[in-house]
């Protein structure tokens, strides 16, 4: 893909945190790639070349930077690719870790045979998936070893290299450095204290603005009971694997550009999963300027964003889990959704609870614990029942796992054809538990009276407004529920 030079040029002289994971700056002079932020003096324009990824720029040469961390840069899918392919399998490579870089299991999910995959990797980043995969590996495992004490060997396996032999080799390639000589380098960088020994802190990095305080009262009011918490500025919820169990945390900063997420011991072996799940919760990889300058084309939400720039999309945990939460809210307030979904889960899981230092946790239900529990007896009325049952059938029969091709109107349709589940619960499933950036719950009473709207057709006015602002309806969502006074959001 073609960048504009003078434009990356000037990011990088002002230093722009904007910029930052969306282009890398190679300095033919040192033979090194940096990111826009690098505090290096700034190279000569005539000596810099401009990548689109890291792994572009280490095909051309470079060796990444060992003073601006190019593996801390937050992920970016670059959209202005003509590929919805490339698109959509850059965003797999870097939110689902590939087992032994399964290039034949990603083309499929991408109903592609894998030369068609290669080949269009090739014309419109010019290195193929493969590539990025291995740039993937090699940034996990550098982060792993600058600010974890993590062994070699764990640090290997936990990045997805297959062999340590292969580990020593493609980080010797990459950084002209063995393992053991770059944590020596760092040796006084942000490792965890010996007095934590048992939990890994990593950051999560984001492109600013990030209005954290905006996550944190959405979350707060929505917070199922021993499923997970939201306090001191901190998100805790309980993780469990068929191997392990934990609670993770993550807090926000008030200083740098980064989430900080805490994991203990138990579940250091799923760490990359967890990371990239964390990243998707929380939108970290957002281009939040791009987007609002595609909102400013509508007067509103120009005026709204300039106020309050930084929303971001929430994600879930996991899908099934949001889209109950989700039926369960139909008509009813968010704290009453909140109350019958404690209640629900505490049916279900009381008998499963896990102690994790004095404080008690609870599994969020199955499809098939959902399907038993006496739901009507638990304050449910017969319709919301009878759609959580349906629901939770289908999904558990796997109907509702859409491959990568599916567009969000094939997957609205299949979700409004369960009995129950109406355009505006639709809607929300696919904004927050499919990840869907153009979602937006349908028909919902406070993005009316955000927007100013009145009278039956106020819905489809609403609709008709923002199609000037897609793919990025979901982002409207969120800003327009965010300028709302308290006690009169969704």
């Amino acid at each position: 893909m073609m960048l504009d030079a003078q434009i990356c040029y000037s990011a990088l002289k002002s230093r722009d945190a904007r910029f930052d994971g969306k282009f890398y700056i190679a300095v033919r002079t040192t033979g090194v790639y940096c990111r826009p932020i690098c505090p290096a003096p700034t190279a000569h324009y005539k000596n810099c070349t401009f990548y689109a990824t890291a792994a572009r720029a280490e095909t051309a040469g470079y060796r990444p930077c060992l003073r601006c961390f190019p593996e801390q840069a937050p992920g970016y899918v670059p959209r202005e690719v003509a590929s919805d392919i490339v698109i959509k399998a850059i965003d797999m490579i870097q939110h689902d870790p590939l087992e032994n870089g399964n290039m034949e299991a990603l083309a499929e999910d991408l109903g592609i045979s894998s030369r068609h995959l290669r080949r269009l990797f090739e014309e419109h980043l010019g290195i193929s998936p493969m590539q990025l995969v291995k740039t993937r590996r090699v940034q996990m495992a550098k982060k792993l070893i600058t600010e974890t004490s993590l062994s070699m060997t764990q640090i290997a396996f936990i990045s997805g290299f297959p062999t340590i032999a292969q580990f020593n080799v493609e980080m010797k390639k990459t950084y002209f450095e063995t393992p053991s000589a770059l944590r020596r380098r760092y040796k006084h960088g942000p490792k965890h204290s010996a007095s934590d020994k048992n939990r890994l802190h990593i950051r999560l990095a984001y492109r600013p603005p990030y209005d954290w305080a905006q996550v944190g009262e959405y979350l707060a009011g929505r917070m199922v009971a021993g499923v997970e918490r939201f306090e001191q500025e901190c998100y805790r919820r309980l993780l469990t694997f068929e191997d392990a169990s934990g609670v993770i945390e993550v807090c926000g900063e008030r200083r740098g550009n980064w989430l900080t997420l805490h994991v203990p011991m138990t579940l250091w072996p799923h760490l990359q999963h967890i990371i990239a799940k964390c990243r998707a919760l929380f939108d970290l990889d957002a281009d939040t300027d791009r987007i609002e300058t595609r909102l400013a084309n509508n007067p509103l939400l120009k005026a709204i964003t300039n106020a309050k720039p930084g929303a971001r999309v929430l994600g879930a945990w996991d899908p099934f889990e949001l889209a109950i939460r989700a039926i369960i809210g139909q008509q009813i307030t968010v704290a009453g959704a909140t109350t019958l979904t404690n209640r629900l889960v505490e049916h279900t899981s009381g008998d499963k609870a896990v102690m994790v230092e004095g404080e008690r946790w609870l599994p969020f239900p199955t499809p098939e614990e959902v399907i038993a529990a006496p739901l009507e007896k638990l304050g449910f009325i017969r319709t919301r029942a009878a759609t959580l049952r349906a629901f939770s059938q289908r999904y558990g029969r796997g109907d509702l796992t859409f491959p990568r091709t599916t567009t969000l109107e094939e997957k609205l349709d299949r979700l409004t054809a369960i009995k129950g589940i109406g355009p505006w619960t639709a809607g929300y499933i696919a904004m927050r538990g499919m990840g869907e950036p153009d979602a937006y719950p349908y028909g919902d009473l406070g993005l009316v009276k955000a927007y100013g709207l009145t009278g039956k057709a106020a819905a489809k006015e609403l609709h008709t407004a923002l199609e000037a602002i897609r793919p990025w309806r979901g982002y409207a969502t969120m800003h327009l529920w965010r300028s709302l006074v308290a006690g009169e959001k969704e």
